[in-house]
């Protein structure tokens, strides 16, 4: 099993959802906690099943939420970049992975 690393503002992102979830309703937040788990899962077990994004970066769907985690091979883990909503627009978090 491969290392999954969130950035600070990913796991930020996470809880940010999270907490948005709670809000609304216990089960949600549950069902939220679970697809995210369920995705971190397969990152770690089958990185390159993985859709592609770009050039360097993958992403996993949480199933049933609109979310996506976006992430890239970095040495010998995976990094998390962000816990994107999917309507939100891809600028405000690529100045986070300089390489």
């Amino acid at each position: 099993m491969n290392n999954l690393r969130l950035l600070d503002e990913a796991q930020n992102e996470f809880e940010e959802a999270l907490f948005f979830y709670l809000e609304k309703d216990k089960s949600t937040a549950n069902r939220f906690v679970t697809a995210f788990e369920l995705a971190t899962t397969r990152i770690r077990t089958s990185p390159l099943s993985g859709s592609i994004y770009s050039e360097i970066y993958r992403f996993q769907k949480l199933k049933g939420f609109p979310y996506l985690i976006i992430y890239r091979a970095d040495n010998d883990e995976y990094l998390a970049v962000t816990v994107k909503h999917t309507s939100l627009d891809d600028s405000y978090w690529q100045w986070r992975d300089a390489r």
